[in-house]
């Protein structure tokens, strides 16, 4: 079952390194002569969205207890702000075979920073 994104959380990515990469739909197979093949290799594609949040210590805390217990270590889907209309809600799920979010600490303030991918379901 989804879970919804915590509303105590910041509700859409940093502007400034935000990144929507979709999936490609297509397949290119080689021919023995001439040019190869292109042909659509299924209907629905996903969407990769790379970014960046602002998190205070709470808000880290909120977010560590949230991935970790409910939504099992990312394996959960997250109804998570849609990104061009952040008020609404998308299905979402962690980018498998990646770590799944960095933290570090931003700058001098005692804010963290909080980095992932997730990926849109069609």
């Amino acid at each position: 079952m989804a879970q919804d994104w915590p509303t105590s959380l910041p509700q859409a990515f940093q502007k400034s390194d935000f990144q929507d990469t979709p999936q490609s739909g297509v397949i290119r197979t080689d021919m023995s002569s001439g040019y190869p093949k292109i042909r659509r290799r299924f209907t629905a594609v996903t969407r990769t969205y790379t970014g960046t949040m602002i998190l205070t210590e709470t808000q880290r805390q909120t977010f560590e207890t949230f991935f970790n217990t409910t939504l099992l270590v990312g394996s959960d889907i997250v109804n998570f702000p849609d990104p061009y209309n952040t008020s609404s809600l998308v299905a979402m799920r962690w980018v498998p075979n990646s770590p799944p979010y960095t933290i570090q600490q931003d700058g001098e303030t005692l804010d963290w920073r909080l980095s992932f991918a997730i990926e849109r379901l069609p």
